[in-house]
């Protein structure tokens, strides 16, 4: 190694070039893939297209295991509302599929497609107030 490399704890400028061009590449293929981006030059855009459904669908997937009430609430109007809020809304570094999914719950509610959801019976009021107490089913409490 020479001066001016690793060893003094600076990158060659070169190399730094390099670098950034590699980001900006990898961050191309992640549009691609996650955010309806066109496919990267050098790229085959039917594969890109292959990858980029089959990551919606395991994203899909995970937010139906997580949200089954959702799920079931929007029957066959879940794959395609959670495809756009998906497309619109890519998942963001460091986000959890928990929040992913409550996210998804709060723009279908924005938008009019899921009812404002209610707080479980066990967490409304005080105890012995069963009269308003309903979930999002609208199943009332035991007893």
């Amino acid at each position: 190694m020479t001066s001016g490399d690793m060893t003094s704890g600076h990158m060659p400028h070169g190399d730094a070039d390099r670098r950034a061009r590699l980001a900006a590449r990898q961050a191309d293929l992640l549009r691609a893939l996650l955010a309806d981006g066109p496919p990267p030059a050098g790229f085959d855009p039917a594969a890109v297209a292959v990858e980029a459904a089959a990551l919606l669908a395991k994203r899909r997937r995970v937010v139906a295991h997580l949200a089954p009430d959702v799920a079931g609430d929007l029957g066959e109007r879940f794959a395609p509302l959670f495809d756009e809020y998906a497309r619109a809304n890519p998942r963001r570094t460091g986000s959890r599929a928990r929040e992913d999914a409550a996210a998804f719950e709060r723009w279908l509610t924005d938008r009019g497609n899921l009812a404002e959801p209610r707080r479980p019976w066990w967490r409304l009021g005080r105890p012995g107030d069963r009269a308003r107490v309903v979930s999002r089913a609208g199943a009332t409490p035991p007893g």
